[in-house]
């Protein structure tokens, strides 16, 4: 590896963003991103630091699925996993899941009559 890509290294190991490798060494994106994959090292911001490795997204999955057939709400799952409603739709329709029985409210009709007449 050659002296610059070195120092890029460094710099990414130290969690510096392309912008300020770009400014203080005065390369390119290409050539950051370059060492970045020579590396095998994951981008540490943007979206591509978000992404899963397939063994995280397996894991991702078998724990959605666990908490769903627990009883959890998607509410509960998304605070503890981090991840959106529909993410956890697509995983238990993925899964083969049945929706859980939905909890009933009182309807219209059970309701007590809470209508305002005007007294003369």
């Amino acid at each position: 590896m050659t002296d610059v890509r070195q120092d890029v290294a460094d710099l990414l190991r130290a969690g510096a963003t392309y912008a300020q490798i770009k400014r203080r060494l005065r390369v390119t994106n290409r050539t950051i991103a370059a060492t970045r994959r020579h590396l095998g090292l994951r981008p540490t911001r943007g979206i591509l630091a978000h992404r899963l490795t397939p063994q995280e997204h397996a894991e991702l999955i078998k724990r959605v699925g666990e908490l769903l057939l627990a009883g959890a709400t998607y509410a509960q799952i998304t605070s503890e996993l981090g991840i959106t409603a529909p993410t956890i739709l697509r995983i238990r329709r993925h899964l083969g899941l049945p929706l859980a029985p939905r909890q009933s409210r009182a309807r219209a009709d059970d309701a007590p009559d809470r209508t305002v007449t005007r007294q003369p």
